[in-house]
């Protein structure tokens, strides 16, 4: 009885550790980097974590993978209480043997799940082999699919769910749901959701090393590939920006497979990162267009106005597509008809939009999904159309009217230094109150420190008043303010993002002021103080 009393406590605290690794996708680096980072409350203590773990952001899923893991672990516990068993004599255990085992118990948490994942890799190798040879079964039944990925450091999902919305004015469109950008995640979406009438297939590729971009487009085989961005995320895992550019290359360089007419890869030509990398990168043969707002690219969208009510751009499509395969030129097919290649001139009349979403960010991601659309045939008609009811992915950039005093601007997934930048631009033209509820930018490794110092100091140029999450976490954005001049009076260092809601909702404001709720990031569980 006393043994199951012990396993029984064991489990359930050793929920939180489970929770943790799975959000640290079951890597032993992250993981330890985790513990490292916060020990005390790695070590699961009682009900408290527990709660926590079917509480938060991204609560643990009990996949097949997490079952066969407590198995595993169940089965390390019984050996260490056997041990003991043997070791203690029944007329011995007392009050002080059962803490001293189960304290015990709670420091072999973390080897145990290593250990645990460790025994069980070869049966999770072969069931995710099992899965990506099904999955790719079900891809060959499908030849006329066409596939479109997309990654990039960010934008990847705002840009998946623009490109799905204006594809559908003319096609059946699949894309990968929410945020499963993962190898499994994908294989999943073919093998439950892919259906015989689907005609396009819009694949988010997510990756936090070298590798995993090339295994997702094993598996899918794209025919377009879309490069949004490449910045200083998931730098923990990567280790450095070099290597970032190269996995995110994977994409493009995968496109030489396709053998369909359509292939392209469109490529975010504001992005300093990538247009330098696209000499070395850019593969033999694979026709590209870079998109942007600069001049300098071949799809430039111009912000005509941007407010709180949406935006205006137009569309310059210039039809001098480049390869890298000598100097030669190829025609691509651009709203329907082949285009000529010429001296890069841009269209003589060019496509005026409007569409409900803010931001300059927006504007540059909703671009591509254009160029993409006017690619595979879509009319300008459709697409005028379809931008009209285009609206914000969860938690990027939504704007929430939640009274006639107050719009929340809710950017509250995982941010990065240019969608943060890119908030507080659509914040500063708020013509009210601006409040900015926020923990910062995690995930950067080395570039932690500075990119959190410099959006304290954005923040200080637009803010009316601030609510930083966490003491340690903002301590550079703190400094940042600070070397501003920001008025310490207008700020507050909270321990959650619902005490640093209501406390900036508390901030009075002038009779017929509307006050304008930036929040800017919420953490993950596994960065939470």
């Amino acid at each position: 009885m006393l043994n199951v009393l012990i396993a029984g406590i064991y489990i359930l605290t050793q929920l939180r550790l489970l929770h943790m690794f799975q959000l640290n996708s079951y890597s032993y680096k992250q993981h330890l980097v985790f513990v490292g980072r916060r020990f005390l409350r790695s070590v699961p203590l009682g009900w408290l974590n527990v709660r926590a773990t079917f509480r938060a952001k991204k609560p643990l899923v009990f996949t097949s993978r997490v079952k066969r893991l407590i198995f595993t672990d169940l089965l390390l516990l019984g050996v260490l209480l056997a041990l003991f068993n043997l070791l203690v004599s029944p007329e011995l255990i007392t009050i002080t043997g059962i803490i001293i085992c189960l304290l015990l118990a709670f420091l072999v948490q973390s080897p145990f799940i290593f250990l645990a994942n460790s025994l069980n890799a070869p049966a999770e190798a072969a069931v995710r082999q099992y899965y990506i040879r099904d999955a790719k079964r079900i891809l060959k039944q499908h030849p006329n699919l066409i596939i479109i990925g997309i990654t990039g450091s960010y934008g990847k999902t705002s840009t998946k769910n623009y490109v799905a919305k204006l594809l559908s004015a003319r096609y059946n469109v699949l894309m990968t749901p929410q945020s499963y950008n993962t190898p499994m995640g994908i294989c999943m979406t073919i093998r439950t959701e892919l259906r015989g009438y689907h005609d396009v297939f819009v694949v988010e590729m997510g990756a936090k090393k070298r590798g995993e971009i090339a295994e997702i487009c094993r598996i899918t085989q794209p025919d377009i590939g879309i490069l949004t961005s490449i910045g200083p995320a998931h730098l923990e895992t990567f280790g450095s920006l070099e290597n970032t550019v190269k996995t995110k290359f994977e994409l493009i360089r995968a496109l030489s497979s396709s053998s369909k007419a359509l292939r392209f890869a469109f490529i975010n030509g504001d992005n300093d990162l990538l247009t330098s990398s696209l000499p070395e990168h850019l593969p033999d043969g694979v026709p590209a267009a870079t998109f942007g707002t600069h001049s300098r690219n071949q799809i430039q969208a111009i912000p005509l106005q941007v407010d709180a009510d949406g935006s205006t751009f137009e569309l310059l499509s210039r039809n001098k597509f480049r390869t890298t395969d000598g100097a030669r030129e190829v025609p691509v097919e651009v709203a329907g008809e082949a285009v000529t290649p010429s001296q890069g001139s841009a269209q003589s009349n060019p496509y005026s939009y409007k569409m409900p979403l803010v931001g300059a960010h927006n504007v540059v991601n909703v671009s591509v999904a254009i160029a993409v659309a006017q690619h595979l045939g879509v009319g300008e008609h459709l697409i005028a159309s379809k931008l009209q009811r285009l609206s914000a992915p969860e938690h990027r950039l939504e704007l929430k009217k939640k009274s006639r005093d107050l719009v929340i601007l809710d950017d509250a997934y995982n941010s990065n230094p240019a969608g943060a930048k890119a908030a507080l631009d659509v914040l500063e033209m708020m013509p009210g109150l601006k409040l900015v509820v926020t923990p910062g930018m995690v995930e950067l490794g080395s570039a932690h420190i500075e990119a959190n110092y410099n959006f304290g100091r954005e923040i200080a140029k637009v803010a009316d008043f601030v609510c930083l999450v966490g003491v340690k976490q903002t301590e550079p954005i703190q400094q940042g303010l600070q070397e501003s001049n920001f008025d310490a009076t207008r700020l507050a260092v909270v321990k959650t993002v619902e005490e640093g809601i209501a406390k900036a909702l508390n901030i009075p404001a002038q009779p017929g002021e509307t006050r304008f709720l930036l929040l800017e990031n919420d953490l993950p569980d596994n960065y939470k103080e």
